[in-house]
């Protein structure tokens, strides 16, 4: 992006960890890019990792793999969106590589063999360790296991329900028209829709836990046209002939059509759903079309009108997107906003990166083109207050302790844009945060949908030099602890103390001798492997000097400014 060498930085630190400290255990993880076992001889096959499965009877894991295709300049792309490949995981070599957004693909780090002169990928590890490896187990919300089991159990009974009126109105309309006999024959073959309906829904409920019985009773539902056949023919038995004669064709037509009617309900729903969104414009010429557009529009308004009250008549929000119990009531989806998101960059970095020092330097040499958030503190407020907003979960962040303890809201890190009309907006300043990488991962989640976030990653091109930044600082700081001091570099501590968390960008305070380096050099390892994986960065700064730094920060800052307007304009 903003710097040609900001792209391989992180490459670069996964390099100087693992030549520092040689190859760590590394677990298999989803979207790892890997080295798989070619498909052709002498060629290096790069794969992303899709699935990853345990099969019990071999004892050993699976990956299913997407294979990348060759961009040029080291940079791959999955083949397909689907897996196109298996291989077991012992197999499989993990590479250094990290998410380029603007081609949707990865950058490959390559090194070149000594003895061979042959290029060949960088390695996070010879092989995954898979030795007692699980699969993370996410937290089960029961509750909304609940509400889901409850809307998908409505959703069977409005299908059963669906299907039996369009045959009792199928069979009103035949009985009337050919009489009764070939409506009894209709109605047998609702009957037969619906028991096939039954099984079909009893075949997803026991999908993946079926005893025996469950599978002959899945496999049943594909008798149940035959079943029906079978009966008009044993009711028509003449004395001789094949069973196709047996079933004179109206009879034969009239249960077919009776039993295929539980799909009537489904195809209605889908053309429904096709025709919602219609550009009646684009397909019917001149005025007509106008006019039919134009009702349209109003007939949509009125209907989203009336469906979107409350209980209380009040609108609910436009969402953009479409739930269940909307499929199943039939609501119609609210129309997408068109307005542009609220971009927020945030800026993060290991300990010893200097993160906060470049922001102070960014916010006091550029203060028109970015907006700092301001901190609740508690002296300020009161202990009582700040006590209840915290309990309220107001804020997003809270950084400090004692007197220094203060917290973030979301409401203020867009308090600058809040007076300033939607037509004006990109003559405002950017919005800018800047966080430790565990207050970033905490902070994210906060964030409403609403908010686009540009990140920006500052650190050191090798571990050496982040081991020689945090022993001057411990050398600094032995015998002295300043909970107010910004740990993150050589440099000076920010002036402004609000923005820097209060024991340094990550740094734990009064860590004794060689020991503590070396844990804050784990710390750094480990937030530089998030931050590969997260794909959330999209400028990298190399911190060596404040005020280059400060000027990559300045192009970042304007690049995202003019992405921003550009999408205002548009």
């Amino acid at each position: 992006h903003s710097d040609a060498m900001g792209a391989k930085v992180l490459l670069w630190l996964s390099l100087s960890v693992c030549g520092a400290q040689g190859f760590k255990a590394v677990r298999p993880s989803i979207g790892d890019i890997v080295q798989a076992p070619s498909r052709w001889r002498g060629e290096v096959e790069l794969a992303q990792i899709r699935n990853l499965q345990f099969i019990q009877s071999r004892n050993h894991w699976i990956a299913d793999l997407c294979y990348l295709e060759d961009l040029g300049d080291d940079l791959y792309r999955p083949e397909s969106k689907t897996a196109t490949g298996t291989e077991q995981v012992t197999t499989l070599k993990p590479v250094v590589a990290n998410y380029v957004r603007n081609v949707d693909g990865f950058k490959v780090r390559w090194r070149t063999e000594t003895d061979t002169d042959k290029r060949v990928p960088m390695l996070k590890a010879d092989a995954y360790d898979v030795q007692d490896f699980q699969l993370p187990r996410k937290d089960v919300d029961e509750a909304v296991v609940r509400r889901d089991k409850e809307v998908y159990d409505r959703l069977k009974r409005r299908l059963l329900l669906d299907a039996a009126g369009v045959g009792a109105i199928g069979f009103a309309a035949v009985g009337g028209t050919l009489g009764m006999e070939k409506a009894g024959v209709f109605g047998a073959g609702v009957l037969g829709g619906l028991a096939y309906l039954g099984l079909l829904n009893r075949a997803t409920d026991t999908l993946g836990r079926r005893t025996k019985v469950d599978e002959a009773l899945a496999l049943a539902r594909f008798a149940v046209p035959l079943v029906v056949v079978g009966g008009l023919a044993l009711k028509d038995l003449p004395n001789g002939g094949g069973m196709m004669s047996w079933v004179p064709k109206d009879e034969f037509t009239a249960a077919m059509v009776g039993f295929l009617s539980y799909r009537v309900p489904l195809v209605v729903r889908e053309i429904r759903s096709a025709t919602q969104d219609l550009d009646v414009k684009g397909v019917v010429p001149g005025s007509l079309g106008k006019d039919a557009d134009q009702i349209q529009k109003s007939v949509t308004s009125a209907v989203r009108s009336r469906k979107g009250k409350d209980a209380g008549g009040e609108k609910k929000p436009a969402t953009g997107t479409v739930s269940l119990d909307d499929v199943i009531n039939e609501t119609p989806m609210a129309a997408e906003d068109d307005t542009p998101k609220t971009t927020l960059m945030i800026m993060s970095g290991p300990a010893g990166s200097g993160v906060f020092d470049v922001f102070e330097w960014v916010k006091k040499k550029y203060p028109t083109m970015i907006d700092s958030p301001s901190w609740v503190w508690e002296n300020e407020v009161s202990a009582e207050t700040f006590r209840a907003m915290e309990e309220k979960e107001d804020f997003a962040l809270i950084r400090g302790e004692g007197e220094r303890r203060r917290g973030l809201r979301i409401q203020d890190i867009f308090a600058g844009l809040q007076d300033i009309p939607e037509d004006l907006r990109k003559e405002a300043p950017l919005p800018i945060v800047c966080a430790t990488p565990r207050e970033t991962q905490a902070l994210l989640p906060k964030l409403p949908d609403t908010v686009d976030v540009v990140g920006v990653w500052v650190s050191l091109d090798s571990l050496d030099k982040f081991e020689i930044r945090l022993r001057e600082k411990q050398a600094q700081s032995e015998g002295v602890t300043d909970a107010g001091s910004d740990s993150t570099s050589g440099g000076s501590a920010p002036d402004d103390a609000d923005q820097a968390p209060s024991l340094g960008d990550g740094l734990a305070a009064g860590a004794p001798g060689q020991d503590g380096v070396k844990v804050q050099l784990s710390a750094i390892v480990s937030d530089i492997e998030w931050a590969l994986k997260s794909r959330l960065f999209d400028f990298t700064v190399l911190n060596d000097d404040l005020r280059n730094s400060g000027d990559q920060m300045r192009r970042a800052i304007q690049v995202t400014i003019d992405t921003r307007n550009e999408e205002y304009e548009s």
